[in-house]
């Protein structure tokens, strides 16, 4: 009756009209999901260190060893250039596991410590993140986590600048658009600076 030609193409035609008319309703009904969920975030601060670097700097404990390496990890250059830089130590405690549905395929997780200063009014740095694939991972614990990355100013005008830590999370879902959410505001004033 009909060939194998003719079926095959029938059932391709029928797949590529129903498949995405299925992915457009999946990804409309994906943020009517995201406004059901309700994540927990506590963020507190231990310690904030700050140093200002120069080129005699030389680092006499654990964490000025620390700053030291990520400093001359961010700026790899022979000289690397003078400035203030601060690394902090935070307590977390995300629970993210209402933000997964069966379309996030992974949680880009991040904190971001935003300050002003006279000449820039707003800036933003990333000071920790992490990548979520899987519901069971998506409660976040943990007490004295050091950041990864440093805070820097190469003006040298960190010293009595205060900010927010923010923790915020990109959903990647596995069809539809990138969604950014964001929770947990904390103060974090940067007072002391040690001498170099």
């Amino acid at each position: 009756m009909y060939s194998f030609y003719n079926r095959g193409s029938t059932l391709l035609n029928f797949l590529c009209t129903v498949l995405p008319a299925l992915l457009i309703c999946l990804a409309l009904t994906s943020p009517i999901l995201l406004k059901k969920s309700n994540p927990e975030v506590n963020i507190n601060i231990e310690n904030v260190y700050m140093k200002k670097f120069s080129s005699a700097f030389k680092p006499v404990n654990e964490k000025e060893a620390i700053m030291f390496t990520k400093y001359i990890y961010h700026y790899p250059y022979r000289n690397a250039p003078r400035g203030d830089m601060a690394l902090m130590d935070f307590d977390l405690d995300a629970d993210l596991t209402s933000v997964f549905n069966w379309n996030v395929k992974e949680l880009f997780v991040y904190l971001v410590y935003e300050f002003q200063k006279p000449k820039q009014e707003f800036n933003q740095v990333v000071i920790w993140d992490y990548i979520i694939t899987d519901k069971k991972d998506a409660h976040i614990k943990g007490k004295n986590i050091e950041s990864k990355y440093l805070v820097t100013a190469l003006d040298n005008k960190l010293k009595g600048v205060q900010g927010n830590l923010t923790l915020y999370w990109d959903i990647i879902p596995n069809t539809g658009l990138l969604i950014q959410k964001s929770k947990g505001n904390v103060v974090v004033p940067i007072t002391k600076i040690e001498s170099y």
